[in-house]
């Protein structure tokens, strides 16, 4: 019975020790590509994007797809970035960690929003900025993992947002 209790106390220390570690971080890259009719040469993209663009391709109807921007956030629970010349383009994103022994995906994107800042003059002038939904969505993913968080139409045209957002450790 003491080598029961000697394991015991082992696995409430892993656990409590576990517990009590601070959230691991990741680093998350987010892409904005514009779809359209023009044929373009493929941005330059590291590979998984690549692939993850080559997907896309296979079922989109667009001619050429552009970088409009890209970058990179680190956290550890919920993420916040602007991308643009300005503020113009944010996005909020909230996740867990969890990934399991049977290889299931090691994160679950709760919410993903992506919004369009518009700016407009607030009280006395001052600039403020109004965000228009352009994107919500929550999946699961791995790391090292990029995924097509989805497309929206722009205004009506021809062109859309497509959405590309890399984890890494």
């Amino acid at each position: 019975t003491y080598y029961v209790a000697a394991t015991v106390q082992e696995r409430i220390a892993a656990a409590l020790e576990k517990a009590d570690a601070p959230p691991q971080s990741l680093n998350f890259r987010l892409v904005l590509l514009l779809a359209g009719d023009d044929p373009s040469p493929d941005p330059d993209l590291p590979e998984g994007e690549k692939k993850a663009l080559a997907d896309l391709k296979q079922f989109l109807p667009y001619a050429g797809y552009r970088l409009i921007d890209a970058g990179w956030i680190r956290s550890s629970e919920r993420a916040r970035l602007r991308l643009g010349d300005g503020p113009s383009f944010e996005m909020d994103l909230r996740f867990t960690r969890g990934g399991d022994e049977s290889g299931g995906p090691d994160i679950r994107v709760e919410r993903f929003e992506l919004a369009k800042l518009r700016p407009f003059s607030g009280p006395g002038g001052i600039p403020r900025f109004s965000p228009r939904d352009l994107l919500s969505s929550s999946f699961s993913m791995t790391i090292g993992e990029t995924v097509v968080v989805g497309t929206s139409k722009l205004n009506g045209s021809k062109e859309a947002l497509v959405v590309l957002l890399t984890a890494e450790e």
